[in-house]
């Protein structure tokens, strides 16, 4: 009866072992993806899922899907990446999200390979990355910069106050701590009305911008990024130095401040597809234009990521093939398949970053 009784408990207790030891552990990974609670997707036609037939297959909701978080789908068909840097400022910076881009592939069909053009673009995606990466608690805005020396707040932006110098030598400061200063202005091409800005850093003027001088035929976005200044409080001055009816416009300051590292939001740039037509392509895109862009892309993705921000790069064509049935009828569009190849390349670099779950 005993050895009965023993037998019965041993076996009782390896059952308990087995399950304990097969029990799914709590990880890193697991508290992260609790903590997050919205996919923000931004970019053009592609990610606004024309060309699938069954929208559970665009490839933002299939991220979001797997995330088991809602998404925001921020995309608008025809728009470039000025017009989605626009739009990723209308966002306030939320440390419980992870933001999606996909980016290029209008910007090069439109504009093709032009110097201004890859300019406008980098400049514009660099705009986007940074400000969506940032906490809040990084970022002075408006009527949040220290001292207000002649100046108007407006709003161009909807949770941007923009800081607008009509004067010359008006300006505005803050303080800021980290080894990188950031500096969100907007480029006034199209209104041929922006004067220069003068930025110091620490008492010393590090760089002038001319706001007019690009060629693009819109008002985007744009950020001036200073790294290697030491780990520390830095004191950050912007001065106009205009003529006339000129204006500048300061949209923030910012830094990549590591002690609130933990507050900063995922972000993950996806490059331009590859098409299989001029006709795709638009007569100024290309495949060579494909794989500059995408170069721009993963340039300003790894400036970031040195500065310590959670930026990454999505090399999408690794996983959408247009030659192998990806693209929809209209031969600009991925279809259904298309955008579920689309999702694992998001999917699986997101695994990689932050292992939220295994992916077969």
């Amino acid at each position: 009866m005993k050895r009965n009784i023993l037998i019965l408990v041993i076996v009782a207790i390896v059952i308990l072992f087995g399950y304990i030891s097969n029990a799914k552990p709590t990880t890193d990974a697991e508290i992260i993806t609790n903590k997050i609670t919205t996919l923000f997707a931004h970019g053009d036609s592609i990610t606004v899922g024309v060309g699938v037939t069954n929208q559970a297959n665009k490839w933002a909701n299939k991220v979001a899907a797997f995330l088991k978080v809602p998404v925001i789908n921020r995309a608008i068909s025809g728009i470039t990446m000025p017009y989605v840097a626009g739009s990723a400022y209308r966002i306030t910076p939320n440390k419980n999200s992870i933001h999606v881009l996909l980016t290029g592939y209008n910007d090069l069909r439109i504009y093709g390979t032009s110097p201004y053009a890859l300019g406008t673009y980098e400049e514009s995606l660099r705009a986007a990355l940074t400000y969506l990466s940032l906490p809040k608690e990084n970022i002075f805005s408006g009527d949040l910069i220290g001292k207000l020396n002649d100046v108007k707040i407006i709003n161009t932006l909807d949770t941007i106050p923009t800081v607008e110098l009509k004067s010359n030598n008006s300006s505005i400061s803050a303080n800021v701590y980290g080894d990188t200063v950031y500096v969100g202005y907007t480029n006034r091409c199209v209104m041929k009305d922006g004067g220069s800005l003068i930025i110091n850093i620490d008492k010393a003027d590090v760089a002038t911008i001319d706001t007019k001088n690009c060629q693009s035929n819109i008002i985007y976005p744009a950020v001036k990024r200073f790294d290697n200044l030491g780990d520390k409080l830095h004191t950050v001055t912007l001065k106009a130095s205009i003529t006339n009816n000129q204006v500048v416009d300061v949209l923030w300051i910012g830094s990549n401040n590591k002690q609130n590292k933990k507050d900063f939001a995922y972000v993950y740039s996806g490059g331009s597809i590859f098409a299989t037509s001029t006709y795709a392509y638009s007569g100024n895109g290309s495949d060579n234009a494909v794989r500059l862009y995408n170069a721009k892309n993963k340039q300003v993705v790894e400036e970031l990521s040195k500065d310590g921000l959670p930026v990454y790069y999505v090399d999408v064509n690794k996983y959408f093939n247009p030659w192998k049935g990806d693209m929809s009828k209209d031969s600009i569009h991925p279809n259904d398949k298309g955008n579920v190849n689309i999702s694992w390349a998001f999917l699986n670099t997101i695994n990689s970053t932050i292992a939220v779950q295994a992916i077969p």
